[in-house]
């Protein structure tokens, strides 16, 4: 019966897991198939091969962007779809270990685990967060059994982790350590749990970036980023309402008299409210460990209160009949989900110049020119080995990482028209501008007797710069 019920769990987790993966894929899984080509063309030589500056290249994603490219190279972008259902079905498994070990309600912890898939879905993408956030998954968990039952071993597992994750990305890395404060104020700095703390701060040396893997993530808080990319900006809730019924169910979890939060869930809390509300990019944060946390306590709660009727949920779900009748309504959750991204080839037309880089290709000398690009088609131009002046890896253009010019500063300047374009173009010697049609940069220069149009489609152009500096 036992592994009955496992079986049929993980028949429901892959079921509702393709529903919610989208095929399509983002910028940054473009520059991660390139990263990931450079580790096995080049090694670990810290040199960033894309862009026609010389710069340096810390390798924050080293196992991840390996991976990826291993992936790709194998069977295309079929293999980073089958790559980012693995990833996920890896994370929606451990969700479901992590709330079945602290609810000790088996079948609550599936139902409530399927639920918090779709409520996540958004987030399972081919991206370094996918990998991160099953650690710090195992990370709470562990931690908890460290607290509550003193497993000495889970100290080496929480390293083995810390290592992990420095590894495949950094800039999680202070979270990772910030995870242990809770439990060490919770347990009155008991030796044990400071001890695996101070241990997971030696991570960051077991690995490629050394010392960097520890002021990589002020770097990023310090340069202007912040202020323009949307995922760095701070949480407005008129932006993103849905975040609202997580802090709706935060403030539920600290008022009702039902369940009693332990110390260190409600520090927990506190922290990824804060984080979230500091940064867009955090809310995974904040709606991964409240969805924990709820299912831990109500699932405990429903347990004692209401153990004989959780028995025989539980006998009927994993019979033959129930099982179908489950399997059926998932399945119809997975395809509504399916449905409603209503997107079904993996590079979107609209949002990556896809004829515009065969064109460049095919008409350009584009080894040995300077093209100034949109930001959010930098990757897609690095995937096509294309030189580009800035992508994605945006903290990798700023001078708080690189030291040498605020590259994407000047990238600002001529899109908010800060600066006069032209100076900037000339300084940085630029022979081709290629923008999507939705910016405002595109009325200037058509109307500027130097920029000709060479190329263009419904998304995007291109303007070729003829000017004798």
């Amino acid at each position: 019966m036992k592994y009955k019920k496992y079986i049929m769990s993980l028949i429901l987790l892959f079921v509702i897991i393709i529903g919610a993966v989208c095929f399509e894929f983002e910028n940054d899984t473009f520059y991660s198939i390139k990263i990931g080509e450079d580790i096995f063309k080049y090694g670990i030589d810290f040199i960033d091969h894309h862009s026609f500056f010389d710069l340096s290249y810390s390798y924050p994603h080293i196992i991840f962007d390996s991976l990826v490219y291993l992936f790709y190279s194998i069977m295309n972008f079929k293999g980073l779809y089958l790559l980012t259902i693995i990833f996920t079905f890896i994370f929606c498994i451990s969700l479901f270990f992590v709330n079945n070990k602290l609810s000790k309600n088996f079948v609550f912890s599936l139902f409530f685990t399927l639920l918090s898939i779709m409520c996540l879905k958004n987030f399972f993408a081919l991206r370094a967060q996918i990998f991160s956030m099953t650690i710090f998954l195992f990370q709470y968990y562990f931690l908890y059994s460290l607290f509550k039952e003193k497993k000495k071993l889970h100290t080496l597992f929480l390293f083995l982790f810390g290592v992990l994750l420095v590894n495949t990305h950094v800039a999680t890395y202070p979270f990772f350590l910030i995870m242990f404060i809770p439990f060490i104020i919770a347990s009155k700095f008991r030796k044990d749990i400071v001890l695996s703390f101070i241990l997971c701060c030696l991570c960051g040396f077991v690995s490629f970036m050394g010392i960097d893997s520890y002021t990589y993530l002020v770097n990023t808080l310090l340069n202007n980023t912040m202020y323009y990319i949307e995922e760095h900006q701070p949480l407005i809730l008129a932006k993103l309402p849905f975040e609202a019924l997580f802090l709706f169910i935060i403030m539920w979890m600290f008022g009702t008299k039902k369940i009693k939060l332990e110390l260190y869930d409600i520090i927990i809390l506190v922290i990824v409210v804060f984080m979230s509300f500091s940064s867009v990019r955090h809310i995974l944060f904040l709606n991964m460990f409240t969805l924990v946390l709820l299912c831990k306590y109500l699932g405990s709660f429903l347990l004692t209160k209401e153990k004989k009727e959780i028995i025989k949920i539980e006998n009927f779900v994993f019979s033959v009949k129930g099982f179908v009748i489950v399997f059926l309504f998932v399945s119809l959750l997975s395809i509504m989900s399916i449905i409603s991204y209503n997107r079904y080839k993996f590079i979107d037309e609209k949002k990556y110049p896809v004829d515009a880089a065969k064109y460049i290709k095919d008409n350009i000398d584009y080894k040995n020119v300077r093209i100034f690009n949109d930001i959010n088609i930098g990757s897609y131009l690095m995937l096509n080995d294309i030189p580009v002046f800035i992508d994605s890896r945006t903290d990798l253009y700023t001078y708080t990482y690189n030291h040498k010019r605020d590259i994407f500063n000047d990238y600002v300047n001529v899109l908010f028209f800060n600066k006069y374009y032209e100076d900037i173009f000339s300084f940085y010697d630029i022979d081709y501008v290629l923008m999507s049609k939705n910016q405002n940069i595109n009325v200037y220069l058509n109307r500027d007797t130097n920029y000709d149009i060479i190329y263009e489609d419904d998304y995007f152009v291109l303007f070729e710069r003829n000017v004798n500096d």
